[in-house]
């Protein structure tokens, strides 16, 4: 159906978060914002 309309799907590899180190410090933001948010 896609490619019907004359578009390109493009496959990408799996997402990793060694390729993004702000993912890291991210994940360590939401899990002390919800510590906090239970006190």
């Amino acid at each position: 159906m896609i490619e019907t309309n004359g578009y390109t799907l493009l496959f990408f590899p799996p997402y990793s978060p060694d390729l993004n180190p702000i993912e890291n410090y991210k994940s360590l933001f939401d899990a002390l914002r919800a510590v906090f948010q239970t006190i």
